[in-house]
């Protein structure tokens, strides 16, 4: 009975262990289970699951005909992608007899993006774009945008570049006009008497009066007319080049683009600057020949007649070459038929190219050449005359005619 009642005892140690692991592991069990539930109830698990766009474009099979169609569909599309750099290319060949052809044939292209006419401005060569700047109704995004030639922070950093400019044409070419200018709008300049030189001012029409109180817009317009005077009076505009200016007269542009006056002034002196093609490279660069096509669109006939005279001056294409205060009036564009006619129109003493002498006093703003009685009265007569000796072909077509 002793040994049967040990050997029930060791058999209920053995039953009570085994039935601790048992439970011990079934609890463990359950407590990864509750974790593992506890877990996904925080972290979205379907996320895992859900379908990612593929990194590729599969494109499905399609039939032998439209294959066909599809590549000649992009070689039309290639074709008519490098036609305009093919045109390009002609145009920049100087010696190339289809270069005129190819020319118009690109100044007809209204079709392309604007990333298209950046990438194509890049390309064009500075003759290009004055050839270009001379057809009508050319696209403007053909042009170079020059952003910034001189940096500034305000209108007094180019008002101080300005004196510094003047101060260096003073001491290249003396003069007393320009002396006489900067003495009185910049008081640092040491000042002379100005009586001295009254028969000087008024032989080139120039009156220096120092007010009071000076805009900053006014000593920026009043120095650019100051310029074009010494342009005119010195008639050294290659010293004007050579000390910097383009790129300071481009920020003036930009400064008072809103000023016509101004804008009038810097095509004026833009035409003493235009006699020197061998610094054509620097108005393009400086992006003056951009500025020069944008007034050739300009209802301001002032603006537009300068800059037809300006790039005309420029063309390599034409051999002629229009001199000081000579103004092209028709054809303002590049035309291919040749001329064999020249009118040149001559103003009086109190007259001018833009009005007449009755007009100077009364005018209250720029008048344009085309609201003139006399003076479409005179051409009607001429062009009447002209078409009973010559009726086979147009008139104007073979006609220049020019205003000084």
């Amino acid at each position: 009975m002793k040994i049967l009642g040990g050997y029930r005892t060791k058999k209920n140690k053995i039953f009570f262990y085994s039935a601790s692991l048992i439970g011990g592991i079934g609890l463990f069990l359950l407590g990864i289970k509750q974790t593992a539930a506890y877990l996904n109830t925080i972290v979205d698990s379907s996320v895992l699951m859900r379908k990612r766009n593929s990194d590729y474009i599969f494109l499905e099979n399609v039939p032998y005909e439209e294959k066909e169609e599809f590549k000649l569909l992009t070689w039309w599309k290639r074709k008519k992608r490098l036609l305009p750099w093919r045109l390009l290319e002609i145009a920049n060949a100087p010696d190339n007899k289809f270069r005129m052809k190819a020319l118009h044939s690109l100044a007809a292209i209204k079709n392309l993006t604007d990333y298209q006419y950046q990438h194509m401005a890049q390309a064009i060569t500075p003759q290009t774009a004055v050839s270009l700047a001379r057809i009508r109704d050319v696209d403007q995004r053909f042009f170079f945008r020059c952003t910034a030639p001189l940096r500034y922070e305000s209108k007094q950093d180019l008002i101080v570049l300005m004196r510094d400019l003047l101060y260096k044409l003073n001491k290249l070419t003396r003069h007393p006009c320009l002396k006489y200018f900067i003495s009185n709008i910049f008081p640092t300049f040491p000042k002379f008497q100005a009586w001295t030189f009254y028969n000087d001012f008024d032989i080139y029409g120039f009156v220096g009066i120092r007010p009071s109180v000076v805009a900053e817009e006014t000593v920026l317009v009043l120095s650019i007319e100051a310029l074009l005077h010494h342009c005119i009076a010195t008639g050294n505009g290659r010293a004007v080049v050579e000390a910097g200016a383009l790129p300071l007269l481009f920020s003036c542009h930009r400064e008072l683009n809103y000023d016509s006056e101004a804008c009038i002034l810097l095509g004026r002196l833009m035409m003493e600057l235009s006699i020197y093609p061998e610094y054509l490279q620097d108005l393009y660069q400086t992006g003056w020949i951009t500025v020069l096509a944008e007034w050739m669109q300009s209802n301001n006939q002032k603006l537009s007649i300068a800059a037809a005279s300006c790039l005309a001056n420029l063309d390599d294409d034409s051999n002629l070459k229009y001199e000081r205060e000579v103004l092209l009036l028709h054809p303002p564009f590049k035309n291919n038929e040749s001329i064999k006619t020249d009118i040149v129109l001559i103003h009086g003493l109190l007259g001018g190219v833009h009005y007449t002498w009755r007009q100077r006093g009364n005018r209250k703003g720029p008048v344009s050449i085309f609201v003139f009685t006399f003076f479409w009265q005179a051409l009607q007569a001429l062009e009447s005359l002209l078409k009973i000796f010559v009726p086979e072909q147009p008139v104007w077509s073979s006609m220049k005619l020019l205003a000084s």
